[in-house]
């Protein structure tokens, strides 16, 4: 064996070798970020079973789209970053920072009513928008009516409000 077979032999060990390392740091720091993902699923299961989500089956759009509003209420900046604080000193940073799971399905049913303030009706995703942008809220940036962040917390609201046995114009 010649010097150039000898070097091109430990040339491509080390190329394995580093492509190796990379996957597999790659593997394990993908693994460690899911751990707060995890509490909030365990969390999830154990206030949506007794509320009956899961009488409909394990999994679908409609369990993912409760699942995900929860997600968004309970962690803002993280699940729709793009609509919360400016920054993150700012005081508001959740929708939980300022609401419950309750007074969100009460907003529900108590929604789409003529608003004085506003001289007109108020749609339920028009009361989310404005929390988004509100000053003493979390003074963020405005979703679209149609976006997923303002879809899913009206699911999740929607659950919540037939899981308590709410129905149009209950008041807290």
């Amino acid at each position: 064996m010649n010097l150039r077979d000898f070097i091109k032999k430990r040339a491509f060990l080390l190329k394995v070798t580093a492509i190796s390392l990379v996957v597999l740091t790659v593997h394990i720091s993908s693994r460690n970020t899911d751990s707060h993902n995890d509490d909030s699923h365990h969390e999830f299961t154990q206030l949506m079973t007794p509320l009956g989500l899961y009488e409909i089956g394990e999994d679908g759009y409609y369990i993912r789209a409760v699942k995900n509003g929860y997600d968004i209420f309970r962690n803002t900046p993280r699940y729709a970053g793009r609509f919360t604080t400016k920054s993150a000193s700012d005081k508001v940073n959740s929708c939980s920072d300022c609401h419950t799971l309750k007074q969100l399905s009460y907003a529900w049913v108590t929604s789409d009513r003529y608003v004085e303030k506003y001289n007109r009706r108020l749609m339920f995703e028009e009361k989310v928008m404005r929390c988004y942008v509100a000053e003493d809220r979390m003074n963020g940036y405005a979703p679209s009516f149609f976006d997923p962040a303002i879809q899913n917390i009206k699911i999740l609201s929607r659950f919540m409000a037939q899981g308590l046995g709410l129905s149009e114009g209950d008041i807290e």
